[in-house]
């Protein structure tokens, strides 16, 4: 199995990529589940990356997702801003009905829908089973198509080449979603896996990821080809992972789910996934080790169509070559709250089952940080990525600035909109009857 890259190369000028002489294609690849590689062992991340024939021209090694849900991270990730400031939530299980807040204001613009008023056909393909609130999403792009088949990926490719070739005539936005949990919840389910953390059981469930990882990456990498392959515009494609997830570790909160697989705990393992961009006419591979989120994607791929991207977003342009060695990364979701540095975790939990934190009662116990309401977990994730030693009583001083840069994100760029938040909406959110976070 391939290694993954490892030097770290710093081009010369203002673009880590050439700007484009012409109106380029676009791609976006979310394959839901797939996470970093961990501690140094080639995994999934290699697996996946290692099938496809190309190289990409970035390698982004320190990305991170706003959320751990996949809906939720998604939306994030094609509005350039973070969840709760949006607001948007996912359709917790046990709601009888949508809330609300799964649905996208009309004043968050999508990618899709700057890019469409530049003049670029947009489509989104996932495989199906896809989102349960994949019909917000659908809305938002000229066409949108779930793919069923077994497996789904490479029905879904077939599909997404054709409607590149169909409109070959127009700079085009494609935007692909797989989830690999599905299948591998499908074989976890299917061996017996009620065990659960049997050394065989994790041993079988990590064997299985990577293999599943493997074969997704090979129809990636089709994809890839048969778009950024040579046409008539310069092509970029960027593959990422809206979420990572959990493959049975016990480490890092005492609070995980007493399941093998799954991804509803905010940790390293399911906020920090892999990012590569691939474009035409790339030459080496050039990594780039600086904290990036990938709220990045909205401003990086407005600017490469040449439209204006929306006001207010707090993402950067990924291709500068202009990143913050300072920077730090924000995720949210149900009763958690954390902010990753460049080698840190901080990680907040206010202790609200069921809650989502669109809430501000969850603010309030952030700030106020009340012992038995409110934890605190601080670890060296670069050379402890599973989070078994906490350091908060051991480096308090960095847990405090880290505490402090998460206040003044939920306070600041990621708060929730004040006039969206009615006592009525509120109060729909407390008693929504979801029995996980959502």
């Amino acid at each position: 199995m391939p290694k993954a890259e490892k030097a770290e190369i710093t081009p010369p000028g203002d673009w880590l990529l050439a700007p484009p002489a012409a109106r380029p294609d676009l791609v976006l690849v979310l394959e839901q589940g797939l996470r970093v590689d961990l501690g140094g062992a080639a995994s999934g991340e290699a697996a996946f990356f290692g099938a496809a024939p190309q190289k990409p021209a970035l390698r982004f090694t320190r990305a991170f997702t706003a959320s751990v849900s996949p809906f939720v991270a998604t939306v994030s990730a094609l509005t350039g801003r973070y969840p709760s400031a949006i607001p948007i939530c996912s359709w917790g299980m046990g709601a009888e009905t949508a809330p609300w807040c799964a649905a996208i204001p009309a004043d968050a613009p999508t990618l899709p829908e700057v890019l469409g008023l530049y003049g670029y056909a947009t489509a989104l393909f996932g495989t199906a089973p896809s989102f349960h609130e994949h019909a917000t999403l659908d809305a938002e792009f000229t066409e949108a198509h779930q793919v069923p088949g077994s497996p789904a990926l490479p029905a879904t490719v077939d599909a997404a080449l054709a409607w590149w070739s169909a409109h070959a005539d127009q700079p085009r936005l494609l935007v692909v979603t797989d989830d690999l949990m599905h299948e591998l919840r499908d074989k976890v389910a299917g061996s017996g896996g009620a065990d659960g953390f049997s050394a065989q059981a994790l041993h079988d469930l990590a064997s299985r990821y990577v293999r599943i990882a493997g074969e997704r990456g090979a129809e990636i990498g089709r994809l890839v080809s048969g778009t950024v392959g040579g046409g008539p515009r310069p092509a970029y494609a960027f593959v990422t992972s809206g979420t990572g997830l959990n493959l049975g570790e016990r480490t890092g909160t005492p609070s995980l789910p007493n399941v093998p697989l799954h991804r509803d705990v905010v940790l390293e393992r399911t906020m920090h996934v892999p990012l590569a961009v691939y474009a035409s006419g790339a030459g080496e591979t050039l990594t780039v080790p600086e904290v990036v989120e990938l709220l990045d994607l909205v401003p990086t791929l407005a600017r490469l169509g040449g439209a204006i991207p929306p006001a207010n977003l707090v993402g950067v342009d990924l291709l500068a070559n202009k990143h913050d060695p300072a920077r730090v990364a924000y995720a949210e979701f149900g009763d958690m709250f954390a902010v990753r540095s460049a080698t840190h975790l901080l990680l907040a939990r206010v202790w609200q089952h069921g809650g989502t934190t669109l809430d501000p009662e969850l603010t309030k116990r952030v700030l106020e940080a009340r012992p038995g309401i409110t934890s605190f977990g601080l670890h060296e994730v670069e050379h402890d990525p599973f989070q078994q030693d906490d350091l908060l009583g051991a480096e308090a001083a960095l847990g405090l600035d880290l505490y402090r840069k998460l206040l003044a994100i939920r306070q600041g760029p990621g708060a929730p909109p004040p006039d969206a938040l009615t006592p009525e909406r509120i109060e729909a959110l407390r008693t929504s009857g979801t029995i996980s976070y959502f």
